[in-house]
């Protein structure tokens, strides 16, 4: 009699753990496209070429503020700066316009990913270099 009772009541509790589980419903959000590049991704990701290619996060050498041009030339706009001890995403590597600073002459210019706009590589630390981002 109590090996029936222990067999049924063990069939019981097998079954409860083999019913399905009612179904969960999660709130899923949509997000555009727009607010993920929004967070500093490049278009990296759709350049065959760069299947591989990533983001570098470069600190700035210095202390003071270092203006973020428009284009890689000292003549372009500067609407941003980067500020020295910082670290920013960088995207690529351009040549452009030779800068001489300090008796060293640097004409690699690196593209910040967010603003989209140039840092003379005179002001970035040693991760950032051509083999490192690529040319743009």
């Amino acid at each position: 009699m109590q090996l029936t009772k222990i067999i049924v009541s063990s069939l019981l509790y097998l079954g409860v753990l083999a019913a399905p589980s009612p179904a969960v419903v999660v709130d899923e959000t949509i997000v555009a496209a727009d607010a993920v590049e929004a967070l500093g991704f490049s278009k990296k990701r759709d350049d065959p070429n760069k299947l591989f290619a990533r983001d570098r996060v470069c600190r700035i050498n210095g202390s003071g503020r270092v203006n973020c041009r428009t284009c890689p030339r000292l003549s372009c706009g500067a609407p941003y700066y980067v500020q020295g001890g910082s670290s920013y995403n960088f995207d690529c590597a351009a040549n452009g316009e030779c800068v001489t600073i300090n008796g060293v002459t640097n004409c690699i210019w690196d593209k910040l990913v967010n603003e989209g706009c140039y840092v003379s590589a005179y002001y970035t630390d040693s991760g950032c270099t051509v083999g490192n981002l690529g040319y743009c």
